[in-house]
């Protein structure tokens, strides 16, 4: 696996085994990144499940500053690390290492967050992520102008990316869905919310 663009393009990355974790495809990673950015200037991004860090290093490579990256699998964790040593990037990731839903505390301190990109297991109940970004949005740990990301199967349908877009509460803006192969990724663009009316 390789980083698709930026600062980093063409670096190689050390992957988890499948076992472990369902990397995110270097197709799909551009595809993605071409609708998020593709570059940024600055910000930072939060990558949950975040297997081998790849997103986080992929928008590290293209302009973000900072990332902090959720992942449970103690394979996953070291690889993470080790990439981030080979790219010289310690000083720009948090790892947290623990399952995603008893992360929110640790999670909300590290935003807020200008891109959130989460590819669960396919299995993964969708509940459950609706009720961290519920959490997210509800502690303000999201900037305004947000962009996020999911990753689910294809096959699970567009209920899943309802119960996710009910979950992030006011937050409006587009919404996009795209398919590759047997996966489906949600991207948001949120909006920054109105200014109220000045009433002097």
């Amino acid at each position: 696996m390789r980083i698709v663009a930026g600062e980093w393009k063409g670096r190689r990355l050390l992957t988890p085994s499948q076992a472990h974790t369902r990397p995110t495809s270097g197709r799909v990673r551009e595809a993605v990144f071409q609708i998020l950015g593709p570059f940024f200037a600055g910000g930072v991004v939060l990558d949950l499940f975040a297997g081998s860090g790849a997103v986080a290093f992929e928008a590290l490579s293209r302009g973000m500053e900072r990332a902090v990256l959720v992942e449970s699998s103690p394979q996953a964790l070291r690889v993470i690390r080790e990439n981030a040593r080979l790219l010289g990037a310690e000083g720009r990731i948090r790892v947290i290492s623990r399952p995603v839903e008893k992360a929110t505390d640790l999670v909300v301190a590290g935003g807020p967050y200008d891109l959130v990109y989460a590819d669960p297991p396919y299995a993964y109940p969708v509940e459950r992520l609706a009720a961290l970004f519920a959490a997210l949005v509800a502690r303000g740990a999201l900037a305004p102008h947000v962009k996020i990301a999911v990753e689910r199967a294809a096959r699970s349908g567009d209920e899943d990316f309802v119960r996710l877009r009910d979950a992030l509460g006011g937050l409006s803006g587009e919404v996009r869905i795209r398919r590759f192969g047997d996966t489906a990724v949600w991207v948001v663009f949120a909006e920054p919310p109105s200014e109220a009316p000045d009433r002097s």
